[in-house]
């Protein structure tokens, strides 16, 4: 048996970061808004249900770069997605090293 597919896919995608006119850790407390659009093209488009999907999301930043450990900031975010067929909400929490 043998098969291909060729998947293609177009996306975009912005942050904004600010400060809330908190502090924590010696540092701003930031807040931070994201956007992103993606469309897909050739054998995965429409493969489950949808050819487009857009989120859009807000969360807060702490930066912690003042201090000696290893991981420098960490975000949390709750963004919106959906597109035809399809929406739903996810919790994201990730740190930069």
């Amino acid at each position: 048996m043998q098969g291909s597919a060729t998947a293609q896919q177009f996306s975009l995608w912005a942050r904004w970061r600010a400060p809330t006119g908190l502090s924590a850790l010696d540092r701003p407390v930031r807040y931070v808004l994201e956007t992103a659009y993606s469309h897909y093209f050739g054998d995965s488009a429409g493969v489950l249900g949808f050819n487009d999907l857009t989120s859009f999301g807000v969360g807060l930043e702490l930066d912690s770069s003042r201090y000696p450990v290893v991981i420098t900031r960490t975000r949390a975010m709750v963004r919106y997605v959906f597109g035809h067929n399809v929406h739903g909400v996810s919790f994201g929490f990730a740190e930069s090293f």
